[in-house]
């Protein structure tokens, strides 16, 4: 459910951006939380939201971005108590180790099941009319390059703990198609 509210916080943002953005960044902060609500890693969607509005300039949604899910996660971590804090806070206390073998084995899962979908996006640039305007021209590129990498920086020791799987990778994946 976390991935589903993830994409669906995305789509929507995409969607209403242009026509309303202050709608669209409020609309997103409701999806958004709702995937984190099932998943706490998944500020995948606010991190990408709020570097391409940064990338616009776009002040005023930052702001309403900020307020608003740290009003959402705040409220979340007030109303669960002292326990429920120190478990979403507090890193120590755990035997869950980064391993290599995880790291690789995942990452080569990946790799081996969205080969045809890396080997399309590598004539990307090569196809497209003018490569100097990329970026300038089309948003949405510049937003899935955005949470590719964000999505990335997460994911790579996510998916190398001790018992992940190559699920981890599923947000890379979203931002990749």
């Amino acid at each position: 459910w976390a991935l589903v509210f993830d994409v669906a916080s995305i789509a929507a943002f995409l969607e209403l951006y242009r026509k309303r953005p202050r709608a669209a960044v409020l609309v997103f902060c409701g999806l958004a939380y709702l995937a984190w609500s099932f998943k706490q890693i998944y500020v995948y969607g606010p991190g990408t939201v709020g570097l391409y509005l940064l990338w616009r300039r776009d002040w005023r949604g930052v702001a309403l971005l900020v307020l608003g899910m740290g009003v959402l996660w705040a409220g979340t971590l007030l109303i669960g108590g002292p326990l429920y804090q120190k478990s979403i806070l507090s890193f120590g206390g755990t035997t869950v180790k980064v391993q290599a073998y995880e790291f690789f084995r995942n990452l080569g899962l990946f790799l081996s099941k969205e080969t045809p979908l890396l080997a399309g996006l590598a004539l990307v640039p090569a196809l497209w009319p003018s490569r100097n305007r990329i970026l300038r021209e089309n948003d949405v590129l510049v937003f899935a390059l955005i949470g590719t990498i964000l999505s990335f920086v997460l994911t790579l020791p996510a998916g190398a703990k001790q018992g992940a799987g190559d699920n981890y990778y599923f947000v890379p994946s979203f931002y990749l198609s």
